[in-house]
C-alpha cells in the first residue's frame, strides 16, 4: 500500500484486451498507485495471463458488461481515490499528480479528462474538441473517470448495466457536486470508428443514448450496440457482442 494519503485504486474492465492491455498496465506500473485491479468478463484471448505477469494486480472474473465487471471489483477496493480506466487507454502527463489535486476541492464530485483518438482525421479532431466541453452528451467512460472512494461507494458504485453505466454514474455524482474535465487528454482505441465509419457510430451512438434517456431497456440497448444475439461472442479487438445468456446473468 502507498504511503500517500491520497492512494488510489484503479480498476480496468476487460473483454479479449490481450493486444492493449499491457501497454496501460506498463504505464500504470511506474505510477504512484496503490491498487490495480483487473476485473475480466470471459475473455476467450491472453487478457487474464497478461494480466497476471504484472506484479501486484489483482485479476477477477466475472459477467460480462464493462458496469457489471466495475461493479464486481468494487468491493476489493482500497485505496482512497477511485479511477476507472479502459483497457484501450494510453496516458498522457502526470495523471497520477492531477487526480490528486482536482480532488482536494471538496466542490468536485468526480473529474476525468479530455479524450483524443489514435487516429487522424478532421472528424475525430472536431470529436477531441467537443470533448472538452463537460456535458451529458461528451463525457464518457473512456475518458477516465475518478472520484473519492467514499462519494463512490454513497453512490452504491457504478451501476452493473450492460450499457451507459458511465452516463448512470456521472449523473449520480453530479447530485453530490460539480464534475471537472481536466484539459490534460487521455488516448483511446479509435477500433469502432474505423470499423463502421465516424459519422455512422456518431449517429448510432447518439441514437442510443437519446433512448436510453426516454427509459429504454439498457440491456436491450446494448444488444443493439454491441450487435444481434446470435453473433454472441464475435470478437473484435476487445468488444465482444452480448448473449442473451450473459446479459441475464446481470
Amino acid at each position: 500500500m502507498n504511503s500517500n494519503p491520497q492512494t488510489i485504486s484503479v480498476i480496468i474492465p476487460t473483454l479479449n484486451e490481450a493486444g492493449n492491455l499491457g501497454a496501460l498496465l506498463s504505464q500504470l506500473r511506474i505510477l504512484d498507485i496503490a491498487q490495480i485491479i483487473v476485473s475480466d468478463g470471459g475473455s476467450v484471448d491472453r487478457t487474464r495471463n497478461v494480466a497476471r505477469t504484472f506484479s501486484g494486480v489483482t485479476v477477477l472474473s466475472g459477467p460480462s458488461g464493462r458496469g457489471a465487471q466495475i461493479a464486481c471489483a468494487t468491493p476489493f477496493i482500497t485505496g482512497d481515490i477511485v479511477w476507472l480506466l479502459h483497457a484501450d487507454s494510453s496516458l498522457c502527463g502526470d495523471p497520477i499528480t492531477e487526480i490528486r489535486e482536482t480532488l482536494t476541492d471538496q466542490s468536485i464530485a468526480l473529474g476525468c479528462f479530455r479524450l483524443r483518438f489514435d487516429a487522424s482525421g478532421p472528424c475525430f479532431r472536431l470529436y477531441e474538441r467537443v470533448s472538452r466541453i463537460e456535458s451529458l452528451w461528451t463525457t464518457f467512460g473512456d475518458q477516465g473517470f475518478f472520484m473519492r472512494r467514499h462519494d463512490y461507494l454513497h453512490l452504491g458504485g457504478c451501476p452493473a448495466t450492460p450499457l451507459f453505466e458511465d452516463v448512470a454514474l456521472r449523473a449520480a455524482a453530479r447530485q453530490l457536486g460539480a464534475v471537472r474535465k481536466l484539459q490534460t487528454p487521455i488516448v483511446t482505441s479509435a477500433r469502432r470508428f474505423r470499423r463502421r465509419g465516424p459519422i455512422r457510430t456518431q449517429l448510432t451512438n447518439a441514437r442510443l443514448l437519446i433512448s436510453y434517456l426516454c427509459g429504454a431497456d439498457p440491456t436491450v440497448l446494448a444488444l443493439k450496440y454491441y450487435g444481434a444475439p446470435d453473433q454472441r461472442r464475435r470478437v473484435h479487438g476487445g468488444e465482444a457482442i452480448f448473449a442473451q445468456r450473459s446479459l441475464k446473468r446481470l
